[in-house]
């Protein structure tokens, strides 16, 4: 074939050859695949052809086709059977059997809510297929209502396995509109979310589908992060609130295969189905009535074959029609009920207690990859952007469906306006730490990596590794907005003086300047080449300092972003940026170890605006990772891999020991991450790669209350605007508001 893969949004037309395919008819057209009825060239038989988009790299080739050919050998009555794959001008595509059929989706809608009698004949087949592929460690990961096929035999056939290699080439691109993003989240379970998926993922989606085919309802409801965080953290609505008629017993079996821990669940999926067989059969016994079979049902109609029309002159190589003309016929199916099937008695274990309520601090996240060096910055336990949308929902094993990709790309689709949440239960807890009342929200779903109060001292603005950043009430933890401009993680953020406008700084190069109020984007920077890791505002919200991975300190202004400056002088990435009082200079710290300070305004004879005042190099080689200045300006604070916070002065660089060395530790290195000057001069705060916290004061650097409320290590840390309060981030994915006294 030869080149790379060009990106096209192609249709194939009736009567073009693919492969050793014939194209008939086209059945539908997602984003992400389209599906044929084809013809094979050498017997004539009917089969459905799934062409994947976009184009597969070409490192990607023989890795789908290995993985491709182990999902052929499932061999299970219940498993749509994949017979045949391929890459044809860089398109990988499956080929599956012929199946007229019905998905769940079709025949059971809000208003059809099947019975429990009805259901476990289908729940059997489902829990076999899957036990089949679990017994050969291939997880399903997307099951849902439309992965499960009825044909007209009245049997279930569950498709959707896809090769992993699919998943990692469509991570390449950003798609936007795929309307699979916001069903899926509904069925997956709170480990993949994390991406940690297992074999009993599998259960608690299939859990999920049992609890809405019986009510009706899915557990949970809300935008794409609010269902994400209930999925984490919220145990579902009893059953039996919505469905009176269902015992208690078989609502705990239920919620047992729904619980946020997968080794609280059933031991397999059999024996999840298997119980609920049980309890169901026990239910009847217990209340001494008899089984009435359900009324019968129509038998399925026979339904004629396709029509296979002679192919039209068919070309070698497929010609590519752009996806703006007029989609080809859809093959029409015609509509059938299925008869009932008679259960057979499964043993099944006895079901466990329900779950008990989760702690109000999200459990321990997976570590990042440390493949770049950017993971040093987050290498105490955060939950890096490669884990979080590679691994989420833990697919990059074989046999994951379409599961991790449609949850990572909704993380990096830029929303065409910010989602206002009104939550009626806010993502926020108070709980008691050192004695004293604190609030932990935990709205976000990974790693918390900047914060800022709003000059008001009411509101909080969260930046994280979710993509998001998210505006709520420091009191209560109730949600406002949520900001979703950004691609990927965003590293930065910062609250204007004026308390109108919020900038927010990410991996995907851009800072974003939008309305505090409404979450409207109204300005995008794009003056760097990398990550925008720090931000701040000069006092007259005119202006902002951003520094980024590629080694600058720009000043531009936020109406339209017009440069002012452009510090170079650092020879490795900045981490840290922060305006002096007074808005004279610029400061910055870098992964090369120095605290650098720019003038921004003529000083005197000595400088000149667009000058760099000082470097201090008083850490060593070790990153300087958060500087703060002192309410006059006179000193600035900076923490440092070196376990130490420095103070130096503000004019010259001039260091001002002793130094603060609370952070240290004999037994492993302890880098101090997080730095800020109280608004009244006397204290300082600082957090740690270990998760703690101290307040200490300036005169003679002696702490004066240290705060262990986190599980990881702490990314920022902010003083309320009238000194009572500390907000502090963390990787363990809350932020926590608490007070010294």
């Amino acid at each position: 074939m030869g080149g790379e893969p060009q990106e096209n949004d192609t249709v194939f037309q009736k009567g073009q050859h693919f492969g050793q395919y014939y194209i008939i008819e086209g059945l539908n057209q997602g984003k992400t695949a389209h599906k044929y009825l084809v013809q094979s060239i050498h017997n004539k038989t009917s089969m459905v052809m799934e062409i994947f988009h976009p184009q597969l790299t070409v490192e990607l080739k023989e890795s789908f086709l290995a993985q491709a050919q182990v999902l052929m050998k499932l061999d299970h009555p219940h498993i749509l059977r994949i017979a045949d794959c391929g890459v044809e001008n860089y398109y990988p595509f499956l080929i599956t059997e012929y199946v007229p059929h019905l998905t769940f989706q079709d025949i059971y809608s809000a208003s059809k809510k099947p019975s429990l009698t009805v259901l476990l004949p289908y729940l059997k087949q489902i829990a076999s297929a899957l036990q089949y592929a679990h017994g050969q460690d291939i997880k399903h990961g997307d099951i849902r209502p439309e992965n499960v096929l009825l044909n007209r035999n009245n049997a279930i056939l569950l498709q959707g396995f896809v090769p992993g290699a699919i998943m990692k080439n469509r991570d390449r691109l950003t798609h936007q509109g795929i309307e699979d993003v916001n069903r899926t989240i509904f069925y997956t379970a709170p480990e993949q979310i994390r991406g940690k998926a297992v074999l009993a993922s599998d259960q608690y989606s299939l859990a999920v589908m049992v609890y809405k085919l019986l009510c009706g309802q899915l557990p949970f409801s809300g935008s794409y992060i609010e269902v994400a965080n209930q999925q984490l953290h919220t145990p579902p609505p009893p059953l039996r609130v919505k469905v009176p008629a269902i015992s208690a017993r078989i609502e705990r079996v239920i919620m047992t295969a729904l619980a946020k821990n997968p080794a609280e669940r059933f031991k397999t999926v059999e024996a999840f189905v298997g119980a609920l067989e049980q309890e169901h059969n026990e239910s009847f016994k217990s209340s001494g009535g008899r089984r009435t079979p359900p009324p019968p049902l129509a038998a399925p109609p026979v339904i004629p074959p396709v029509p296979i029309s002679p192919p039209v002159k068919p070309a070698p190589v497929p010609g590519m029609v752009k996806s703006s003309t007029a989609p080809p016929p859809t093959l029409s199916v015609p509509t059938w009920s299925p008869p009932p099937v008679a259960p057979s008695p499964v043993t099944a274990r006895a079901p466990q207690s329900p779950p008990p309520s989760l702690p109000v601090a999200p459990p321990s996240l997976p570590q990042p990859v440390k493949d770049s060096p950017l993971a040093r910055r987050r290498d105490s336990n955060t939950l890096s952007r490669r884990v979080f949308a590679m691994g989420l929902v833990g697919l990059a094993a074989l046999g994951g469906a379409g599961g991790w990709y449609v949850l990572s790309k909704r993380l990096v689709t830029v929303s065409p306006s910010p989602t206002l949440a009104a939550d009626a239960t806010p993502p926020a807890a108070p709980v008691l730490v050192n004695n004293k009342n604190v609030l932990v929200f935990s709205g976000h779903l990974a790693s918390v990596n900047a914060l800022s109060w709003s000059p008001d001292g009411k509101l909080i603005a969260s930046a994280s590794d979710d993509k998001f950043v998210q505006v709520w009430d420091a009191k209560s933890g109730k949600r406002k907005l949520i900001y979703s401009g950004h691609t990927e993680e965003v590293a930065s953020v910062a609250w204007s003086p004026d308390g109108k406008h919020i900038v927010s700084g990410s991996q995907d190069g851009s800072a974003q300047v939008w309305d505090a109020t409404t979450g409207k984007k109204l300005f995008t920077y794009k003056g760097h080449k990398d990550r925008v890791n720090a931000l701040s505002w000069s006092s007259d919200s005119q202006q902002v300092a951003s520094g980024s991975e590629d080694k600058t300190v720009q000043v531009w202004n936020a109406a339209d972003g017009t440069l002012g400056f452009n510090f170079l002088g650092h020879t490795a990435g900045v981490l840290c940026v922060g305006w002096q009082f007074g808005n004279s200079s610029v400061a910055s710290g870098s992964w090369d170890g120095t605290l650098r300070d720019w003038a921004t305004v003529q000083h005197g004879d000595h400088f000149n605006a667009g000058d760099q005042i000082f470097a201090y190099a008083g850490h060593g080689k070790n990153e300087v990772y958060a500087l703060s200045w002192s309410p006059d300006g006179n000193f600035i604070a900076s923490a440092g891999a070196d376990q130490t916070v420095q103070l130096s002065n503000g004019d010259d660089g001039t260091p001002r020991p002793v130094f603060f060395t609370g952070h240290q530790r004999k037994q492993h290195v302890n880098p101090v991450r997080s730095v800020a000057w109280s608004p009244d001069g006397n204290f300082i705060v600082s957090g740690d790669t270990d998760g703690n916290v101290y307040v200490w004061k300036v005169a003679g650097r002696k702490t004066v209350f240290t705060y262990q409320g986190h599980k990881k290590a702490v990314n920022a840390v902010a003083w309320s605007p009238d000194g009572k309060t500390l907000a502090s981030a963390s990787a363990d994915n809350t932020v926590q508001v608490w007070q010294t006294s």
